[in-house]
This record gives structure tokens, C-alpha cells and sequence, in this order.
């Protein structure tokens, strides 16, 4: 994927983190599946670590889905 399109998938996903509520079970879900589509992304010019993040942060969405995470407020700042 060119960078640029990488940008913009940046620019989308900032947007539903921005948007993300604790309370609102579908923007979670939208904030997951953005996470774990845009750690899938295939850039060679991109560097791992940026996939690599994006993984674990989806991680920790589904964890506040799950109502797995102790603090779901805490771990919802960590992710931004």
C-alpha cells in the first residue's frame, strides 16, 4: 500500500479514536475492526512497529469490550 493511503487510513482511524465512547458498544466495535484491519496493512515502506501497535491496541479494545480491562477509561487513554 502506498503511503499516502496509509495516511489517509491514519487520518480515518484518528477520527474513531477521537470518537470512541466508553458507552457506545458500536464505536468500539468500529475502533476494533479499524485496529486490527489497519494492522494487516501491507507497506514496506511503513515501519513494523506502527502495525505492531496497532495490534496490541485492538488487544486492548476488545479487552474493554469484553469489560476485561480493570480501568476501561485508563486503557482507553493508553490506546490514544
Amino acid at each position: 500500500m502506498e503511503l499516502n493511503k496509509v495516511a489517509k487510513e491514519i487520518d480515518t482511524l484518528s477520527k474513531t479514536l477521537v470518537m470512541a465512547d466508553l458507552e457506545d458498544l458500536p464505536s468500539l466495535g468500529e475502533l476494533l475492526k479499524q485496529l486490527d484491519a489497519f494492522s494487516k496493512i501491507d507497506c514496506k515502506e511503513c515501519p513494523a512497529v506502527v502495525f505492531e501497535a496497532c495490534s496490541k491496541a485492538a488487544a486492548l479494545v476488545e479487552k474493554i469490550v469484553l469489560e476485561d480491562a480493570p480501568d476501561r477509561e485508563a486503557t482507553l487513554d493508553i490506546i490514544s
